[in-house]
């Protein structure tokens, strides 16, 4: 498959800067997902479409939030992660790290690596029924693709 391109990328950021962020929100990133931001800081995917076979789900990502640095959400990813953890909306397990059109939360689970859906737009957060899109990161980003307009 392609590689993704991502436009509008932030500032670039280093390992060191990731793993600062680490601690400061005492979490471990999974190390795809750590690859991929030394490449690109967020930024909106050229191919943004995903159909999860996993639990039949179709999207189109937004953007991805950066690290550090804002952006048009004007949030960055720590920033989002620590919101929604003061605000009790989910666990402190789920990450967010990417929104899609609807405004919902493409969050990793930081337990076992696996990539879901938050629906913001439905009430309250139900664990139960947090809907996996992939296995993990890689698989996310290789199953994104462009749609034809």
């Amino acid at each position: 498959m392609t590689q993704n391109i991502f436009m509008n990328a932030s500032k670039a950021i280093s390992k060191d800067e990731i793993k600062e962020i680490e601690r400061k929100l005492e979490i471990t990133l999974p190390e795809q997902l750590v690859k991929h931001y030394l490449k690109y800081n967020g930024g909106a995917p050229i191919r943004n479409f995903l159909f999860s076979r996993i639990s039949d789900i179709e999207t189109s990502i937004q953007t991805f939030l950066p690290m550090k640095y804002k952006d048009a959400t004007g949030f960055s990813l720590e920033e989002m992660y620590l919101n929604f953890v003061e605000k009790k909306v989910f666990s402190k397990k789920f990450l967010p790290f990417a929104i899609d059109y609807g405004g919902n939360l493409i969050c990793v689970n930081l337990e076992d690596k696996k990539i879901v859906m938050i629906w913001l737009d439905i009430g309250d957060v139900d664990e139960n029924r947090i809907p996996i899109l992939s296995n993990n990161f890689s698989e996310l980003l290789n199953s994104l693709e462009e749609v034809d307009e």
